[in-house]
């Protein structure tokens, strides 16, 4: 139970999206990143002696790093530097040795809700959102960084900066993630065939 968080965070989600952009890479060595925080999460759930699990997950943590960094050369659009300052964040995993879990629980809430929006934003670029909304995203996106910054030190105002930043984000995915204009569009497309056959 007291490795549940860092199973489902890095043991978990964090090798499936090391896998994803392992793929989407192409390569032999990006995998090493997943494969990292897979021995790891079955270092924990072995319970094996030391810090052998936690300092796996942290060279995991690390490797898609370097991962983000050649993807960011390749293509250097907000959305996989967004990316990138999740997997920054979530390279914090080396304080897990030293033992500074409340650091690492936001840190961890960064990593994934960079990742998130980052793939979120580069999905609605098909949509061409206004420039505006563009400003309050890296807006939302440098409130979470100095949050994150900040948190690092225990600053109360470090974790305000999160919540804001974190409340921002799902303002900006409700009103411009492209899954709400996909969805509206089958409605209508099933409710047209439903009317037509009735007709």
């Amino acid at each position: 139970p007291a490795a549940h968080g860092p199973l489902i965070v890095s043991g978990f989600l964090a090798t499936l999206i090391g896998l994803e952009r392992a793929v989407a890479l192409g390569g032999r060595w990006p995998y090493a990143a997943p494969l990292l925080t897979a021995l790891g999460a079955l270092g924990l759930i072995a319970g094996l002696p030391g810090p052998v699990g936690p300092l796996l997950t942290a060279l995991g943590s690390l490797g898609l790093l370097a991962v983000f960094a050649v993807i960011i050369r390749r293509q250097p659009t907000l959305a996989t530097m967004t990316m990138a300052a999740g997997a920054v964040a979530w390279a914090g995993n080396a304080l897990w040795l030293g033992a500074l879990t409340h650091v690492l629980v936001a840190r961890w809430a960064g990593f994934l809700a960079l990742i998130i929006v980052g793939e979120r934003l580069e999905l609605s670029q098909l949509a061409r959102p206004p420039r505006w909304s563009l400003v309050v995203f890296v807006a939302a996106l440098y409130a979470l960084l100095i949050g994150l910054a900040l948190a690092v030190y225990g600053s109360e105002m470090g974790f305000q900066f999160i919540g804001a930043s974190m409340i921002a984000f799902a303002l900006w995915l409700w009103r411009h993630d492209l899954a709400r204009h996909t969805v509206r569009q089958d409605l209508r497309t099933r409710a047209h065939h439903l009317s037509s056959g009735s007709g």
